[in-house]
């Protein structure tokens, strides 16, 4: 069972983001990388939990704010322009072994490193 801790994932430009544990509620933790506003701060949640059918359902969710600042009447103002939201799900049953699991794990990360996958995210293209 792995402990909570600071999980620090590289983005595309090469920048360490570090996402400091914040709460663990429920099965579900939450990590968040601040950054200076509360209402930017970056949040990665990761969890376990079953479904209905009494599968197992890892998630990892994250949420990445982008704030604007403007003076108004002498004041700076921030405020929330828009937010970009990652939701990945799995979804295994109780007799799936680890090493499908981790076959999985590995085709949902090599996915989103090819290419036409990676437009589809990235460039917000169809494929055809």
């Amino acid at each position: 069972m792995p402990q909570l801790n600071t999980v620090v994932i590289t983005d595309n430009a090469g920048a360490a983001h570090n996402f400091k544990p914040r709460n663990l509620s429920n099965g579900v933790a939450t990590l968040v990388e601040g950054v200076g506003v509360p209402l930017g701060d970056r949040k990665l949640t990761v969890g376990l939990t079953r479904t209905a059918g009494g599968r197992n359902k890892p998630t990892i969710k994250i949420a990445m704010p982008v704030l604007k600042t403007e003076t108004i009447g002498g004041n700076t103002v921030t405020s929330l322009l828009r937010t970009a939201y990652v939701d990945i799900s799995f979804n295994f049953a109780d007799d799936s072994t680890e090493q499908e699991r981790k076959d999985l794990n590995g085709l949902a990360y090599n996915a989103l490193a090819d290419l036409s996958v990676n437009s589809v995210v990235t460039k917000l293209e169809d494929m055809y």
